[in-house]
């Protein structure tokens, strides 16, 4: 009995050692599955970070594109406007060349025309005109280059 009891005192110290060991390993495991927890939370939120900043890059393009878009639409629009100042420009040039061909043309209108040229600031390219002619001054251009000098002077 004394044998009994002595082996039986032996197992219980194992199993008691072994109820010991399996609450540290239960310990363990549960330490382990709140770091891994707290891991697979981290990533979430690191995945979420990222997502976000992706988001915000793709609205950061969205704007730039929308922005690039608004200054090609301004540049058409300007050229459009550019396009309709030179359509009226040579409507006004066809105009003033009808005019010319319907009327005899004198010293004097060729001479306010070259004025209001110089006066608005060209002089320099009246007097290329008056060189291209082969004068240097208006009263030594030939009267058959009057048109001529006009329809060039409007060009200016």
């Amino acid at each position: 009995m004394k044998e009994i009891l002595e082996e039986l005192s032996w197992n219980l110290g194992n199993i008691s050692k072994l109820c010991l060991s399996l609450a540290e390993n239960q310990n363990i495991t549960s330490l382990n599955n709140k770091i891994l927890r707290d891991k697979k939370e981290e990533v979430i939120n690191n995945k979420t970070e990222i997502v976000d900043k992706k988001e915000e890059v793709i609205n950061n393009k969205t704007e730039t594109v929308d922005k690039k878009e608004e200054v090609i639409n301004n540049e058409i629009e300007t050229v459009d406007k550019k396009e309709e100042i030179i359509n009226n420009k040579t409507e006004t040039v066809d105009k003033k060349e009808e005019i010319i061909n319907n009327n005899e043309i004198t010293v004097e209108k060729v001479r306010k025309v070259l004025a209001e040229k110089s006066k608005n600031g060209k002089t320099e390219e009246v007097k290329g005109l008056l060189m291209k002619f082969g004068a240097n001054k208006l009263s030594k251009v030939k009267k058959e280059d009057f048109r001529e000098i006009i329809l060039e002077a409007e060009k200016l």
